[in-house]
């Protein structure tokens, strides 16, 4: 029995030494416990256009909040009169059309006017005021044809084209148009109807 058991302790041993005995490969670390290295397939990270966070994230110290930029009320800004249209020879000769109108003088005004077109034939506002001043002077055909002139120059302007409705409305009045007057007239408080309050 002790010679069977010194033999199974002798085959223990001699497996032991020549355990230790094993040189390992060039590059080759031991380690005990054994570690599994087969490489692992690496983990997906969550992709944000699945699942987006939508959570705000506080902002950080010296970080700016985003600048929200407002719409603009208004897609185009019209110049209101004359003088913000014009240059300074033509707003010289617009102030003595209007002096003149108003002594009752509608021929100087007109020629005053006119030399004003010389200087700048495609502001509305010249030719609309020129056609109010052929209604002055009783020339009703000459009155509307300047202020459809005036409403074609004036580029959707309603403060040009809401005076020239006017004007082809006292035209179209006094020849006796009283329908196509009043459509005139109509025009003409619609496109007030858009002007800002003051």
């Amino acid at each position: 029995m002790k010679q069977r058991t010194r033999g199974w302790v002798g085959g223990v041993m001699i497996a032991v030494l020549l355990a230790a005995c094993q040189t390992p490969q060039p590059g080759q670390r031991t380690r005990w416990p054994p570690v599994d290295e087969t490489p692992q397939p690496p983990t997906p990270e969550p992709d944000e256009r699945e699942t987006p966070d939508r959570t705000p994230r506080p902002l950080g110290p010296g970080t700016k909040a985003p600048v929200e930029l407002e719409p603009d009320a208004s897609l185009q800004q019209w110049p209101t009169s004359a003088e913000e249209a014009s240059g300074p020879a033509v707003v010289a000769l617009l102030k003595q059309a209007r002096e003149a109108r108003a002594a009752g003088r509608p021929d100087v005004a007109a020629a005053h006017l006119e030399r004003a077109t010389r200087f700048e034939s495609r502001n509305g506002f010249i030719w609309a005021e020129l056609a109010a001043v052929y209604i002055d002077k009783g020339d009703y055909d000459q009155a509307e044809a300047i202020a459809l002139r005036a409403n074609s120059l004036a580029r959707g302007n309603p403060y040009i084209e809401a005076a020239n409705w006017d004007v082809i409305s006292s035209a179209r009045s006094a020849r006796g148009q009283v329908q196509a007057s009043i459509e005139a007239s109509a025009r003409a408080e619609s496109l007030r109807r858009k002007l800002p309050r003051e």
